[in-house]
């Protein structure tokens, strides 16, 4: 792997998993106002929602930020 691809798939990882937490609140956020959690079921919910929302951001992220770092 050459260093220009370690730098740009570093940069994405990271603008993905620093974006990805604002966007889990605000969803787990509205999924709360229409259901009651325990707490158990909160952490679930946010741990779930954060994976997904990174793998979606991921998939987006990579081929599209290619030539703009």
């Amino acid at each position: 792997m050459r260093m220009e691809d370690l730098r740009y798939y570093t940069i994405v990882t990271l603008l993905v998993l620093g974006s990805a937490g604002l966007n889990t609140m605000i969803v787990v956020w509205v999924v709360e106002m229409f259901f009651t959690l325990s707490d158990s079921a909160l952490y679930v919910t946010v741990v779930v929602t954060y994976i997904v929302i990174c793998l979606v951001g991921m998939i987006h992220a990579i081929p599209r930020l290619r030539g703009f770092f």
